[in-house]
């Protein structure tokens, strides 16, 4: 559905190309792109990983690995421009911290979170659990660090929701 509207607006050109620059391009391409960028960045063994060094996670204690921001360093390393802020989601997150043994764990972590996310569906019903983290996810998934995700995004806002609403059979009890 989305996707045809968004080549309907393609389509008409004038002022509706928006629809597929906003639907298509800003949440499929554009992230896989920059995950890509990533990925190939820092697989290459002469380029040190991140270790979270450029992560408020760690208070400063580490020294950054780059004079640039890893944001930085790959808008100008695959886009031309320092001033390209190449954010990206779990999956470059995870690859530029700690390669792909931080992939592994950021999807290790990301499993869990919709684990967690599919059990409350079951008990308190899709609807309720997919608008209380929907929005939450989104951040982690297309454009900041995971740790980033849980304590400045919400998701661990809405985990924590979720674990307190109790149902009408648990409030009978």
């Amino acid at each position: 559905g989305l996707a045809a509207l968004s080549l309907i607006g393609l389509k008409l050109g004038s002022g509706f190309e928006w629809i597929y620059f906003l639907l298509i391009d800003r949440t499929i391409y554009v992230p896989s792109a920059i995950n890509f960028a990533f990925y190939d960045w820092f697989s290459n063994e002469a380029n040190n990983l991140v270790l979270w060094s450029d992560s408020k996670i760690t208070f400063g204690l580490m020294q950054p690995r780059y004079s640039l921001p890893t944001t930085s360093l790959i808008g100008l390393s695959y886009f031309g421009d320092e001033r390209i802020i190449a954010n990206t989601g779990w999956i470059g997150s995870g690859v530029s911290h700690f390669g792909l043994t931080g992939l592994f764990l950021y999807a290790t972590l990301m499993g869990l979170i919709f684990r967690i996310l599919d059990k409350n569906a079951i008990r308190l019903g899709p609807r309720l659990v997919t608008s209380l983290s929907l929005s939450a996810l989104v951040s982690p998934m297309l454009s900041t660090d995971l740790p980033n995700g849980f304590l400045t995004h919400g998701v661990l806002v809405a985990l924590t929701i979720l674990y307190f609403i109790k149902t009408e059979a648990q409030v009978e009890k």
